[in-house]
């Protein structure tokens, strides 16, 4: 009986617990019914009283008050940026010919026309090699401006700028590190080879002024496809018509033209000067440091910008001993992309007119 007992009373404290679990749920529900249709309620009061026209003005004023803050603030960045000569690259695009303006003034020319003396330069260029070494070339034509150009075959062509840019008088002075041709291994458009090496050397400034002239510079001969290039390329190849400022040198018009066209368009405005400043690394032991920049009509007074601000930087490679340079390119201070753009130049011909293996075969 005890245990008839004890088990009624088990059941009954049981039966009791269950019941008092069920008011517990029907209160809940009760209570989050009565929730639920207040906040109903007030909903549908708030759209009863709720005043569009307020609303709106008020998001119109956030809008319009917001666009003309971000519109004054990015004028202020643009006066300011007017002012401290950033659109002509001030303060952050290197002036390599400044230690030359005060000991030699600001003009500088190849030769004068009147005498035909060698101008600013230790000695005239080869005028007779240039008139040997066009026969050497195929299919001349002449382009804007009565400048004449030919075709070479790729094994040719750096032996025949070798030579006709080795003036006496003028090589020898040029660091040896910066004289041969050069293969711009990446650059996005069909310049080729360059060669620096006719130009006049400042010993004490160390600066070198290398004028345009011919058999400087080679250009593709046949139709080219530029590589991609991270950053300015690729997933954003459909938006070049609206970056032009942004990737000058990763546009169809480079990517998909031909070398003569690139050699119209380079030489058929003003007269050039590439000018070099070393910094360090002229010893055969140290890593050459230098910045270069363009300079327009033979004047070296300042750096003049075609397009948004570009600062150049020629950078030995560790470990390839003179003859492999980062050429780097570093658009507005280097806040547009790429960061930084730029490619490789390999010494393919040497100083003493050898080839630089495996970079000529490559």
């Amino acid at each position: 009986m005890v245990a008839g007992d004890g088990g009624r009373e088990a059941k009954v404290e049981s039966s009791s617990l269950l019941v008092e679990d069920s008011k517990s749920t029907l209160v809940q529900a009760e209570d989050t019914q009565s929730t639920t249709q207040k906040l109903t309620e007030d909903v549908k009061v708030y759209f009863k009283t709720f005043d569009r026209y307020k609303a709106g003005r008020c998001t119109h004023n956030i809008c319009v008050y917001g666009c003309c803050a971000l519109m004054l603030w990015v004028v202020c960045c643009l006066v300011y940026a007017f002012f401290m000569g950033y659109f002509s690259g001030s303060g952050c695009v290197m002036h390599p010919a400044e230690p030359l303006l005060e000991k030699h003034g600001k003009r500088f020319e190849i030769k004068h026309a009147e005498d035909g003396k060698s101008g600013n330069m230790s000695a005239e260029p080869k005028f007779h090699l240039w008139h040997t070494y066009k026969e050497e070339l195929h299919d001349h034509f002449e382009i804007w401006g009565g400048r004449k150009f030919g075709y070479a075959h790729a094994r040719d062509a750096p032996h025949l700028m070798f030579e006709a840019t080795r003036v006496k008088g003028v090589f020898e002075k040029v660091p040896w590190k910066l004289r041969g041709v050069f293969w711009m291994d990446g650059l996005n458009n069909p310049e080729v080879l360059a060669t620096w090496q006719y130009g006049q050397w400042y010993d004490e400034e160390g600066v070198l002024v290398t004028p345009k002239s011919p058999w400087y510079w080679g250009y593709w001969g046949g139709e080219f496809r530029g590589p991609a290039k991270s950053g300015c390329g690729g997933w954003l190849e459909k938006y070049y018509s609206i970056l032009w400022g942004l990737c000058p040198l990763q546009t169809p018009e480079y990517e998909r033209s031909s070398g003569r066209q690139i050699a119209d368009w380079y030489t058929s405005g003003q007269e050039e000067m590439w000018v070099f400043k070393v910094h360090s690394g002229l010893s055969s032991w140290g890593l050459l440091q230098a910045h270069l920049q363009l300079y327009y009509d033979g004047d070296l007074s300042k750096v003049e910008s075609t397009g948004i601000p570009a600062d150049y930087t020629f950078t030995e490679i560790p470990g390839s001993f003179g003859t492999k340079f980062m050429r780097g390119v570093y658009f507005a201070c280097g806040t547009l992309p790429p960061w930084p753009w730029g490619y490789t130049a390999k010494k393919i011909i040497d100083e003493d007119g050898e080839k630089v293996q495996p970079y000529f075969d490559e």
